[in-house]
Order: structure tokens, then sequence, then C-alpha cells
């Protein structure tokens, strides 16, 4: 299907196997969460929209940021389905007016948080026996890379570290670390964020042509520079905590100078379709790897491993699985994080994720 469109995605999501939806782009909310007189249906086609928020689908449709809070103060029922639309137009607070000059400088949208819509997302999927899997994305860090928006990157990194941190209390609250797998990561770096006056420019012919540093006060955006407006190829990185977590570190596929040990992008997809989500008997296939990957059989019977793991499967603890995506996540310049609060490298490496 093509990722354009968003409707048509809309659409096959509504008829699916899914439990729990929650996102921007309502039709009646522009960017500031103010209400339009023309409905924007770029996200949802008009009769869909009309079907789901009149209650004739097998959803519960919700939008107020009453509705979100109450699932994050666990009201949420067994065996149903919940699609939950902020109103609020593309984004929750990336795509608000004003000229962010300063992070929050601009006021922000009286709409639902990403950390609430974790939690109350968490509360109806666990409920589930049998375990489950959820992908959480703070979507418009990618915007921000994009658009090459430093204050904006900063506020909506901000606001998903706070999701982790929901994610992570969730876990220590209504599961355990043995049954439970949380995956950090980016599917990509956006806008060659890095150190200012690194590279030569036709405006900037004279540039140091070296890395440096993001450097800056407290409180303020440091010294940086944007050298794309485009997806890069740079290494992101990659957190975990919890079950299988063995599995992932014997399967080092090389070690970069700068940033050490990496994996290929397609391992945790592998591990979870080839052995993690199996019949329980621990044997299924290992998952095809690059030909200087470590051997998965050395990892055998070691804590977190995937034998450990499949025996949890058969006792019915079931893969209880929180990845937490974040599009252009900024790659390894979390750096920059350390300008307002804390960065997501120093809460993660409080909890013992890697």
């Amino acid at each position: 299907m093509d990722r354009n469109k968003l409707p048509d995605i809309s659409r096959e999501m509504l008829g699916s196997d899914l439990d729990v939806v929650m996102a921007a782009g309502h039709p009646f909310y522009d960017n500031d969460h103010q209400k339009v007189d023309t409905p924007d249906y770029s996200f949802m086609y008009e009769e869909d929209y009309a079907k789901l928020s009149a209650g004739e689908t097998d959803w519960n449709y919700f939008e107020s940021n009453d509705d979100f809070k109450k699932m994050a103060e666990g009201d949420v029922k067994p065996d149903q389905k919940y699609w939950g639309i902020a109103q609020v137009g593309s984004t929750l607070q990336n795509s608000r007016s004003g000229e962010a000059k300063e992070p929050y400088s601009d006021p922000l949208n009286d709409v639902v948080d990403l950390p609430t819509m974790t939690t109350g997302a968490l509360n109806a999927l666990g409920q589930d026996e049998d375990g489950f899997s959820v992908m959480i994305e703070g979507g418009a860090i990618d915007w921000a890379g994009h658009g090459n928006n430093p204050v904006r990157d900063i506020e909506e990194t901000q606001d998903f570290n706070k999701s982790v941190d929901a994610a992570i209390k969730w876990v220590e609250e209504n599961s355990s670390w043995e049954e439970t797998l949380l995956v950090v990561t980016a599917d990509h770096e956006t806008g060659y964020l890095s150190g200012a006056n690194e590279a030569p420019t036709e405006d900037n012919p004279e540039a140091d042509n070296r890395f440096n540093a993001m450097e800056g006060e407290k409180g303020k955006v440091a010294r940086h520079g944007w050298y794309s407006g485009q997806h890069t190829n740079q290494l992101v990185p990659f957190f975990f905590k919890g079950a299988g977590s063995g599995d992932i570190m014997a399967r080092i596929f090389g070690t970069d100078s700068v940033r050490g040990d990496y994996i290929d992008n397609t391992l945790v997809a592998n591990l979870t379709f080839d052995e993690w989500w199996n019949d329980g008997t621990g044997q299924a296939d290992d998952p095809e790897q690059p030909e200087d990957a470590a051997n998965p059989s050395d990892d055998a019977g070691k804590e977190g491993s995937s034998k450990e793991f499949a025996a949890g499967l058969a006792t019915g603890l079931g893969i209880l699985g929180a990845v937490v995506g974040g599009l252009g996540f900024l790659a390894t310049q979390m750096g920059v994080l350390n300008i307002d609060l804390k960065p997501i490298y120093e809460q993660l490496k409080r909890v013992d994720l890697r």
C-alpha cells in the first residue's frame, strides 16, 4: 500500500485485529487545537470517521483529554478495542503556531501528551494474559528534523523521553523484566544534526571541515548545524532491557570505531518472528544473520536468552513487548538534550537500559 494514502491505511487499520490506536489527525481541529468550519479528511475518509465517531464499528471511540486520562488511570475493560484521536490536526504540538525561538516559548496546545497515551495503551493491552506488542512513536521528531528546527526537535524528544519513563514505570508496576522486552530506537536519523560550522557549503565555504561538539548555555539551544533536510544513514541508538536481551547481545554485527558495537536493523524483527514468537518449544529456526554475526547457539541457557524466554512462553507468560520507537531520534547527537531537562541517555542509563 502507498504510504501516502493515509485514509486507505486508516481504513485497513479499522478492519484489522489491532486493539488500540491513538494519534493526532482530527478532521475537525487545526494544528492549534482550534475547531475548523471545514473538516480535513486527509487522515481518514469522511464515511469512516462518521461510522467510528457514531459508534457504528467495533471500536470504542474517544477524543477528549479526560477520556485519554481515564485510560491512563486504568479505566479500561478487557476484550475491548480502543481508537482515540486527539483534538488537534497533524501533530500534537510540533506543527502549532509560533516562532520557535526557544523550547516551550510558544504556548502548548491543550491536548493529551504522548506519555498519557503510552500509559493508557499499556493499560488496555496489558489485560491480555497472552501478552502483546505495541509501538509507541514520537513521530514528529522526524518532522522537526526535516524542517531543521532544533526547538521543536528538543520539545518532541523530551515528550518522547517522558513516554519511555511511562513505559518503564508500567513494566515495573504491572509486569517484570523477566517477561517484558522494552526497545527504544529509531528507524533512521533525520537532518544530519551535528555541531556548528562543520561542513563547507556555498553559503559558508570557510567552515572548519571537522566535527564540532554541540555546546552552549544551559536552557538555551546549543550551537549546532543541520547538514541535510532528509533521512541519513547514520547509526542510531538502540537501547533494550528485559526478556530476550541475551539474544540481542549475542548477535552483535560489527563495531564502529566511534560509536561501538552495532546490530543489523532487521535483527529484532527476525528474532521476534523466528524465535520468540513460536509454539513455546524454543526450537524455532535461527533468524538469518549476516555472515559475521555471532552464533546464537553459544547463548543457549544463559539468562535472558531465547531458550529461557521460550520457557516463559510455554508457561503462559507470553511475549509482553513494548517497543517504543521515535522517528529521526537525533541519531547519536543526544547531547542536545542536555540543554533543558534530562537527556534520554541519562534516563536509560539510570534504569540499566543498555
